[in-house]
């Protein structure tokens, strides 16, 4: 997390205390409204929905793109999307679930997001923010039609199509969750399985240079410093490397690609819609973690 980010975060959580965090209609539909200024929501109907070419064709830098209105989704693509939205919003039931049982102690000592999930706990909440996270323009239907699948095998180089490495095009300037896809060599001594990281990117700190492009550009440089010491013998402070980045530059690693899974928008507004948008956001991390350590054959 950047200073800048960190800083308002804090000074969020103090000015949010005894503040009603709970969505409120108007919040919703400013961001229903604000996506729909990106284009026609797309659907899965028969009637008026994307053909099977748009929803494998749709690239995560495209993650806004009209979709094709001719045809109706093949069936099994259909499937998939309703039962990665099924998974999803079980998900978030557990969650919240999981948050109602917290006591009064561990509420005022708990954090903004435990607090946001306390005060978003009723019906009418958690279906606005099913509505918000699971909105066509926010998770893309190329990516929960691959989620959805029964089988993942492959799953993650389907969604992961940019290379980490240096000199490629930038990363998109968004906001959301992304994957990490790392591919082991082929005969391998030690790594045996290729490894997936999930993330969120939410730092806001620099206009051209923000959200997902710039924790991509953090985290290419952070496996460049980490391989140069490797390589010349220096020596690293192994208690700042988080194990990810231990995994990310083992020397069975052959390659690092990204992809996006979720693109949340953010509207400029007070403390409230701060808060709001870094906790959808973290509950969105918190989902794909869930979701990515469900067992899938």
């Amino acid at each position: 997390m950047d200073e800048a980010t960190a800083t308002r975060l804090k000074e969020s959580d103090r000015a949010l205390q005894g503040m009603c965090l709970t969505l409120t209609a108007d919040y919703v539909q400013e961001v229903l409204d604000h996506l729909e200024k990106i284009g026609p929501t797309p659907t899965i109907d028969s009637r008026k929905s994307v053909s099977r070419q748009d929803i494998v064709l749709l690239h995560y830098r495209q993650p806004f793109a009209k979709f094709a209105t001719s045809s109706p989704v093949p069936k099994d693509i259909q499937i998939n999307v309703l039962r990665h939205d099924r998974w999803y919003t079980k998900i978030i039931d557990n969650i919240f679930n999981a948050s109602s049982r917290q006591n009064l102690q561990a509420l005022d000592a708990g954090s903004m997001l435990l607090r946001w999930q306390t005060a978003n706990s009723c019906a009418t909440a958690q279906k606005d923010i099913r509505r918000i996270l699971l909105h066509p323009h926010v998770r893309p239907y190329r990516v929960r039609a691959e989620l959805g699948r029964n089988n993942w095998q492959s799953l993650y180089s389907r969604l992961a199509t940019e290379s980490l490495v240096p000199g490629n095009t930038p990363a998109p300037n968004v906001f959301g969750t992304y994957l990490l896809q790392v591919q082991c060599r082929l005969g391998s001594s030690e790594l045996q399985k290729n490894m997936v990281y999930c993330g969120k990117a939410h730092a806001m700190n620099a206009a051209c240079n923000a959200g997902l492009r710039r924790r991509m550009d953090s985290h290419r440089k952070e496996i460049q410093r980490i391989r140069q010491c490797h390589q010349s013998g220096a020596l690293y402070p192994r208690q700042k490397v988080i194990w990810a980045y231990e995994r990310l530059t083992h020397k069975d690693i052959e390659k690092v690609d990204h992809g996006v899974l979720s693109v949340l928008p953010f509207l400029h507004g007070d403390n409230s819609y701060f808060a709001h948008f870094h906790c959808l956001l973290a509950l969105a991390e918190a989902i794909e973690h869930i979701l990515g350590n469900s067992g899938r054959s």
